[in-house]
């Protein structure tokens, strides 16, 4: 058998070591692939577990809330159990968030909290806070102007925008500090180390959408399933509960649009989880009941 040219040796073991690349580049990416599914499928497994979470700690935590006592801080009962719930995803969202970081690092050791889009000076810190009020503002001023000059609110369905008074300012700043920390652990996942591997940017949306709010669509599907087939819903003696997140299913699935969009617009993920806290909080604190003192 005649020898290889040495040419052709040449080629033939580019041609090999190109294949296993390929073959090493495919696997990585089949892998990435289901590491988002197993991430995205496992944080709104959880969110619907923090459901039943916190329709168990709620008497523990906010005792007197619970049973109808007024109280100084955290005056209403409805938005600290929400808030209870938040919490919940907030430590599993950041425990998946930390699982995929570390899967993401070995890929890519020089990935950093600013390619994360974590990091951010003092002086953008102020005027990002300064432009997610002034979006507040034209938000709330819109539905004010709607009230004052053609007497109509923004009630679509179960989900209702209201105007406020500002009584109900200081109930909203209790709760501020606390649902930041899962709109902002919000923004990271769906942004940055769960982005979808899907190319079309709009479904790529709607699955970050869908993420957010399956938790809470499988917990309601529980409950009213039950309650059509057999007359009693399945949580009896806190029935209300699932149903005041049930506004949820399109505040969420909003949120994750509007953080997915500005995060594009900035390269950081603070504008859309100040957004998202400022309005979404107040959304809940304005059409909630308050047992203050």
């Amino acid at each position: 058998m005649s020898e290889i040219p040495f040419f052709k040796q040449i080629k033939f073991a580019k041609e090999q070591c190109g294949s296993i690349a390929d073959t090493s580049q495919t696997e990585k990416s089949t892998k990435r692939i289901r590491v988002f599914w197993i991430g995205w499928t496992l944080n709104w497994i959880f969110s619907a577990v923090g459901v039943i979470v916190a329709l168990n700690l709620d008497k523990v935590i906010f005792k007197s809330t619970s049973n109808f006592m007024s109280v100084k801080w955290f005056a209403q009962p409805i938005t600290n159990y929400i808030l209870i719930w938040a919490m919940f995803s907030s430590f599993i969202g950041a425990a998946l968030f930390i699982w995929k970081y570390q899967l993401e690092k070995r890929n890519n050791a020089e990935l950093s909290m600013e390619q994360l889009g974590i990091k951010i000076g003092l002086s953008n810190i102020v005027k990002t806070f300064m432009l997610a009020a002034c979006i507040f503002g034209i938000f709330f001023g819109i539905v004010y102007a709607a009230e004052y000059l053609l007497n109509v609110n923004f009630k679509f369905w179960i989900l209702g925008v209201f105007t406020f008074n500002a009584d109900k300012l200081g109930v909203w700043l209790n709760y501020l500090p606390f649902f930041f920390l899962f709109y902002l652990i919000h923004a990271l996942f769906i942004n940055k180390l769960s982005y979808s591997p899907i190319k079309s940017e709009k479904a790529n949306s709607i699955v970050a959408g869908l993420g957010s709010v399956l938790g809470i669509v499988l917990i309601n599907g529980i409950q009213y399933a039950v309650l059509f087939t057999t007359g009693n819903a399945f949580w009896q003696e806190t029935r209300l509960y699932p149903m005041v997140l049930l506004p949820f299913i399109f505040l969420l699935f909003a949120a994750a649009l509007i953080s997915r969009s500005l995060y594009k617009l900035t390269g950081n993920v603070w504008l859309g989880a100040m957004v998202n806290t400022l309005i979404i909080t107040m959304i809940g604190v304005a059409n909630t009941a308050t047992l203050a003192l």
